[in-house]
């Protein structure tokens, strides 16, 4: 279980009281009692030495004073899984994703910061796990994250990327055992299904509804075909004949007449309309016949005007 006594008090003080001793013992022991009692309600059928010692390896991923996750006690956790079995990860990861959907801020509030630390003890547990099967047990994994803290591996296991991606895995074998209400089926907490790896839940997510969707199309009815109706001729029925189209409505006598009366019309108007203006361009070609007459009369006169008295200037210059 954790072991809340080896936090020191910030003090320096060689003596601590019994009380306080007593009080850091009591919430370990009521820590341990909680998280036994999740083990055993998300997975009732494993037994209870099980549960024992996946609670113990559960309270080892406790961080070290002023640490933010479990590499501080990188040590403890290789010891712990080299000399004793690796415990079962199907039990710990139900009780994740039991433990999610928990609404700890109903618990009392004496209760609700060993809820919260049990809670995040499941999860890191979970989280060195799944890592330690997908990088090569817990030594490598380790060893791994010692050298090459900005990789891959460290960012998935500093944001428990590897339990997320069990969870999800989980979730859905769940889901699905549901949809397919198989009794037969073993119960979903004793297996645990394919661990899948970290940044494939979304893609997990997509091919699953596309799958859902092939399979609703294919369980959807084809829409039945209508007949035609049928008639019952001497007593045995015969199919009913397609209905025909509406006969297309004749001309009317009167709508005829009127067409054609309003065409004649129109062309009589077209017709006078040019027989004016063939009137109207005669008479201007006679105006200006006219008028070139007229100025020729004129200009005739004129040069006999001229005539005459140039014959009299020529004479007056012959008598002189």
């Amino acid at each position: 279980m954790v072991d809340y006594s080896k936090w020191k008090d910030f003090a320096d003080s060689d003596d601590d009281s019994d009380s306080e001793q007593e009080e850091r013992t009591a919430a370990a022991e009521a820590g341990h009692r909680m998280l036994t009692g999740w083990l055993t309600e998300a997975a009732p059928a494993v037994s209870k030495e099980e549960i024992e010692h996946l609670a113990q390896f559960v309270e080892l991923q406790q961080p070290e004073l002023g640490e933010r996750d479990n590499r501080s006690r990188a040590k403890q956790i290789v010891k712990f899984l080299d000399k004793r079995r690796e415990p079962r990860t199907a039990p710990l990861v139900a009780a994740v994703a039991a433990a999610q959907t928990r609404n700890l801020d109903v618990l009392d509030p004496s209760t609700k910061p060993t809820a919260v630390r049990v809670n995040a003890s499941l999860i890191t547990a979970l989280n060195t796990l799944c890592a330690a099967k997908e990088n090569g047990g817990p030594r490598k994994l380790f060893e791994l994250l010692r050298e090459y803290p900005g990789g891959d591996a460290s960012k998935n296991y500093a944001r428990q990327a590897y339990a997320a991606a069990a969870v999800d895995a989980f979730n859905d074998a769940m889901r699905s055992r549901a949809a397919a209400q198989a009794p037969e089926a073993p119960s979903p907490r004793e297996t645990l299904p394919a661990l899948r790896a970290p940044g494939a839940t979304a893609k997990a997510d997509r091919v699953r509804r596309a799958e859902g969707a092939g399979e609703e199309v294919r369980r959807r009815p084809a829409a039945p075909q209508q007949k035609p109706p049928q008639k019952q001729v001497d007593g045995a029925a015969q199919p009913a004949e397609a209905p025909k189209p509406p006969p297309r409505k004749p001309w009317r006598k009167w709508e005829l007449v009127v067409i054609l009366v309003a065409l004649f019309s129109f062309l009589l108007i077209l017709l006078g309309i040019l027989v004016t203006s063939v009137m109207r361009l005669r008479a201007l070609m006679d105006a200006v016949q006219e008028r070139r007459e007229a100025g020729l009369g004129v200009v005739d006169a004129g040069a006999a005007a001229a005539a005459g008295g140039m014959g009299a200037v020529l004479d007056e210059m012959g008598q002189s």
